[in-house]
């Protein structure tokens, strides 16, 4: 029951990005040729997170798109673990709008890099997408740095028993299957934590890999320590 908490996290993250992600990715077609610039920097030399834009997270931030044809409204996605929300929409006219993003007001969730959805709507209709990279405040003062810390912690001292248990008493399917939900916990809180320090973008298959790798990893490292105590016992 301690690690129910952190479980329930775990589980609802694993299960929330690739539902989201798929829901996101049908809306994600580019619609017609636009240009656009993120405060002040042209987002077609953004298309990687190796090249994200860097943004202050204190400072509001200026998105400008233009389009060939006239637009009738435009909307400003921000997109995270395949999960994608929205940073801004309005109405707008001609062939050119410009919108003003919050940074601060998703700087205290999290920093690091995001994956930028920029569309437009009408006769001049278009889609881009760039990266940037939110800095200017340290990753464990945001509540997603604090919430894997915290998960983190609990997973690898859940871990850690679990390992001790199955090193004195012998494998078990519940003692791997332990295993195997604490390592869950330990690979969201360290994707969390890679994408805040902005060393890893966790793309789908990233989060994916990530997951299984922690599932998998400690399930098996359950299992042999498990195994070992069998075989010292015999």
């Amino acid at each position: 029951m301690k690690r129910a908490p952190a479980v329930a996290a775990a589980v609802l993250f694993a299960l929330a990005v690739p539902l989201a992600g798929s829901a996101a990715g049908k809306a994600a077609g580019s619609l017609g040729p636009c240009g656009a610039t993120i405060a002040g920097r042209d987002a077609a030399r953004a298309t990687t997170p190796g090249h994200a834009i860097r943004i202050d997270a204190r400072r509001d931030v200026l998105v400008t798109v233009t389009s060939r044809q006239p637009v009738t409204g435009y909307r400003i996605d921000l997109e995270l673990f395949g999960i994608r929300w929205s940073a801004a929409h309005g109405k707008a006219s001609g062939t050119r709008w410009t919108a003003k993003v919050h940074a601060a007001n998703y700087a205290k969730y999290g920093v690091g890099v995001y994956r930028i959805v920029i569309g437009s709507t009408g006769t001049g209709a278009c889609s881009t997408t760039a990266y940037v990279r939110l800095e200017g405040r340290s990753p464990l003062t945001t509540i997603m740095g604090i919430a894997a810390i915290i998960i983190g912690l609990l997973s690898l001292y859940a871990l850690g028993r679990a390992l001790i248990a199955a090193a004195r008493r012998g494998r078990s399917g519940g003692r791997v299957v332990n295993g195997a939900i604490d390592g869950l916990c330990a690979a969201v809180a360290a994707l969390i934590l890679l994408q805040s320090f902005a060393i890893v973008y966790p793309t789908l298959v990233v989060t994916a890999v990530g997951l299984g790798i922690g599932v998998a990893g400690c399930a098996l490292l359950t299992f042999l320590f498990g195994t070992g105590a069998r075989t010292r016992r015999s």
